[in-house]
């Protein structure tokens, strides 16, 4: 849960903002900020905006399982420093650790909830099954690896039954032929005889 935000210098804006225990809204005229306490979690997560300068800088608080987390994201020389609990990290590393604690969505962005697809997935995130996902996932492409090696043996096995088939067959024809020894020489001294 988010329990502090500080801003500072973020499109205009500097200040504290402490959050309760439940349910808080933000309710204003337009142009208040409302909008830009929004951006600043996005900005928090890696969001780059026009706007920042090198003064920018957002903290949060954040409770998770009875500890506390602090965040940061500043600007030196025009570069983003990303800071958990005072050590700084990766921008990756915060986005992890931070995407599991909220998701943030616009007016627009609301409408994707209706679709089962990201239901799902949002499903899969906050039950913490993505790792077994990710697994399940692995294993089924596996699978059908395999599936696939296999249809690839019984081509070249039913290849190999009609070559045999082939085989039988012209073996047959020469045993019905009745050969002998010397029999093709006798012959062709005939067909020379005869084309005389």
């Amino acid at each position: 849960m988010l329990e502090e935000l500080r801003i500072g210098s973020f499109g205009g804006i500097s200040g504290e903002l402490f959050f309760s225990p439940g349910l808080n809204v933000i309710v204003g005229e337009t142009g208040t900020g409302k909008s830009l306490l929004i951006s600043s979690l996005k900005f928090l997560m890696g969001e780059r905006f026009s706007f920042v300068t090198d003064d920018t800088f957002v903290e949060a608080v954040f409770k998770t399982d009875g500890d506390e987390l602090f965040v940061r994201r500043d600007l030196k020389g025009g570069r983003s420093r990303y800071f958990l609990n005072g050590v700084r990290v990766p921008q990756r590393k915060l986005f992890e650790v931070l995407s599991p604690l909220f998701i943030l969505q616009s007016q627009r962005e609301g409408i994707s909830l209706l679709k089962p697809s990201v239901q799902l997935k949002l499903l899969d995130r906050f039950s913490g099954t993505e790792e077994l996902l990710e697994e399940y996932r692995e294993l089924l492409n596996r699978y059908r690896e395999k599936l696939s090696e296999l249809e690839e043996l019984k081509k070249q096995e039913m290849l190999r039954e009609r070559e045999i088939d082939i085989l039988r067959f012209q073996i047959e024809e020469i045993e019905e032929a009745n050969l002998k020894p010397g029999e093709e020489e006798e012959l062709l001294e005939l067909k020379e005889r005869v084309s005389k």
